[in-house]
């Protein structure tokens, strides 16, 4: 009997230190999860998605914390669901800024104040949100009603480059930009699309995510572009036209920006990488693809004078068409090596030539807006009598 219960308390203790390390085994199951139920995404092959550079550059465990932010934004949850990864500070600053790039839509999130809460395997992002849900809804609806009529002046478009201009050229005519700090709580949509669009006054991101938002609604590709111009942060577009990729800076050819006229210039539309960063620097290079060919808009139209003769023509021709439009300005592209030096005759020759014909009063005065790496476009601004 005594033995008996001598093998039974054994068996029991076989059992009780069995069932210790089971329970111990499910612990470390649980708390190193990744290593058990989920496949090592540091190795996995990343996803690509259509209009969304920044996120394909990004690994298949970035991609993963990427879409669990999507996932809650979308539904303007405060906490994302749980995430079995641990990331670093590059990491994760990287795919927040990445998601600010790809999405202009999301105007109505503090990035700022995203904070993430991390354990030894674990994630979980606490969001941020200048607008309550209900308010985000009235404001994208309100934005999407405001781009439904471009959108739809551009299905009539055949080209590509056409339906890019028009987008450009809208945003340019529409939109101020804005210098100093904002006067108001609101001051923070300036920096968005809702802003360039809603408001119609923005910062350089205004405008770049805004271009962004129209080009890919239009169904052409466009992306932002993250860099420094004057020694300061900057945003521009880059866009892929008729199988080229090509940088496109809206801020910069609105001439209320330096000069406080309502003016459309071109100088920066379509350029190459070596034409941008002549006075761009460009962030996270290493993503976009390389802009090596450049079909500027000048070049495109017919407006780029290769000889004398032809800036001759050029000039009279811009000058009588932009006077029969009730404007004070116009674009030439100057493309060879003698033009700067002919520019200031010519031009007086054809203010002098139109005087003669009558037709309008022209003070010979103007004013170069220097444009691109080698200075060969110029807005031209001349005065009426």
């Amino acid at each position: 009997m005594f033995e008996h219960c001598k093998r039974n308390q054994a068996l029991w203790k076989a059992a009780a230190l069995i069932l210790f390390f089971v329970l111990l085994f499910i612990a470390a199951v649980i708390r190193f999860w990744p290593s058990f139920g989920f496949a090592d995404l540091s190795k996995a092959e990343p996803v690509y998605k259509q209009d969304k550079l920044y996120y394909n550059h990004l690994s298949r465990k970035e991609q993963y914390l990427y879409d669990a932010l999507i996932t809650a934004i979308d539904l303007h949850k405060d906490y994302t669901d749980e995430i079995r990864y641990v990331f670093s500070s590059e990491e994760f600053n990287n795919v927040v800024q990445f998601i600010i790039s790809d999405y202009p839509e999301y105007f109505y999130v503090d990035y700022n104040h995203i904070e993430s809460y991390v354990s030894e395997t674990h994630t979980k992002v606490k969001l941020a949100y200048y607008k309550s849900k209900e308010e985000a809804t009235r404001m994208q609806a309100e934005l999407q009603n405001a781009i439904a009529p471009i959108i739809e002046q551009t299905v009539t478009l055949n080209e590509d480059f056409e339906k890019e201009l028009l987008l450009h050229d809208y945003l340019v005519e529409s939109c101020t930009y804005l210098t100093g700090e904002p006067d108001n709580a609101e001051g923070y949509l300036y920096n968005t699309a809702y802003g360039a669009i809603v408001l119609k006054k923005a910062y350089c991101d205004g405008y770049a995510l805004a271009f962004k938002l129209l080009m890919n609604q239009s169904g052409l590709f466009c992306s932002t572009v993250s860099g420094f111009a004057n020694n300061l942060p900057h945003m521009w577009n880059m866009v892929y036209i008729d199988d080229h990729f090509y940088h496109v800076d809206v801020t910069w050819n609105d001439a209320d920006m330096t000069y406080g006229k309502n003016m459309i210039f071109h100088g920066y539309f379509n350029l190459s990488k070596e034409a941008i960063t002549y006075n761009h620097i460009i962030s996270y290079e290493e993503v976009l693809p390389l802009a090596e060919d450049e079909t500027n808009y000048y070049e495109r139209i017919g407006l780029s004078a290769h000889t004398k003769e032809e800036l001759t023509e050029i000039l009279y021709n811009s000058m009588t068409k932009a006077l029969d439009q009730g404007l004070d300005y116009f674009e030439i592209g100057l493309n060879y090596e003698e033009a700067t030096n002919d520019f200031k005759a010519l031009f007086a020759d054809t203010v002098e030539q139109i005087n003669r014909e009558g037709a309008y009063t022209v003070i010979n005065a103007h004013r170069e807006y220097e444009c691109s790496y080698d200075t060969r476009f110029l807005n031209i601004e001349f005065y009426r009598g």
